[in-house]
Formats: C-alpha cells, sequence, structure tokens
C-alpha cells in the first residue's frame, strides 16, 4: 500500500513492479513490521534503563550522597545530577 500510495501506482503496476523485481510483497512487509518491532523494543528498553538511571540517582541524592559517588555509580556527569538535585530542591 506504501508503495502504492506514495509512487501513485494502481494495483496492476503494482503487482507488475513485484513481479518483474522478483520480490514478494507480503516478505517485505513481514520484514518491515518485524524490524519496527524491534526497534520499538530496543527504544523501550533504553527508555526504562535511563529512568531507571535517574530513579537511582534521585534516591543517592535524597540519602544524601555527593555528586562525585552518584557520578561515579551512575556514569552521569555531575553536573547533570546537579541539575537534578536544583529541581528537587525546587519543588
Amino acid at each position: 500500500m506504501f508503495i502504492s500510495e506514495t509512487k501513485h501506482l494502481d494495483m496492476d503496476n503494482l503487482v507488475k513492479l513485484l513481479e518483474e523485481t522478483n520480490i514478494d510483497g507480503g516478505d517485505i512487509m513481514l520484514t518491515l513490521a518485524d524490524r519496527l518491532r524491534k526497534e520499538g523494543r530496543q527504544e523501550g528498553k533504553q527508555e526504562g534503563r535511563q529512568e531507571t538511571t535517574w530513579e537511582i540517582i534521585k534516591n543517592a541524592l535524597k540519602k544524601g550522597l555527593s555528586l562525585k559517588t552518584i557520578e561515579e555509580i551512575t556514569g552521569i556527569p555531575a553536573e547533570q545530577i546537579n541539575l537534578m538535585k536544583e529541581k528537587m530542591a525546587q519543588s
């Protein structure tokens, strides 16, 4: 459908194009859908890791750990941790 709509091909010309290129349209779409799902899962995992890291930083700040110690534990630069600390103080 995407090729058909973006290239303004009618169904007959789309079928002809797929036959000429010897590509099974269903295989293309399945592969594309699988790729998008995989990328979505990877992005979700990355977001989850970031959220967890920020929760750890927040809890460490509440416990009074130094910026240097939190930086060593999380790998997040002290400047970013300090920004979070300032935001927490404002709320």
